[in-house]
């Protein structure tokens, strides 16, 4: 934790000046979850700190993408995907 501190990937909402514990915030537990869950996955920590920022992922939306179509049907764990180039 200390380390994506030193990064500006997660800062603690508070310093205890003391014991230099750290406290954070309810609303800070997603981005924790999703930087274990991406660094579970070997995701190097500059492309995380994208992902954070909201500068990875394109700002359409797969759907409006020509070439966009399911790849396959509905069913347990369907998902649509791009199939486009």
């Amino acid at each position: 934790m200390r380390h994506y501190d030193e990064l500006g990937l997660l800062r603690p909402a508070e310093v205890d000046p003391h014991t230099g514990y750290r406290y954070y915030r309810r609303d800070q537990a997603r981005d924790a979850l999703l930087i274990g869950l991406l660094r579970s996955v070997d995701v190097p920590l500059p492309a995380v700190a994208q992902v954070l920022a909201g500068t990875r992922w394109p700002r359409r939306s797969a759907r409006s993408r020509p070439g966009w179509r399911p790849t396959c049907g509905a069913g347990p764990g369907w998902w649509p995907r791009w199939t486009g180039s």
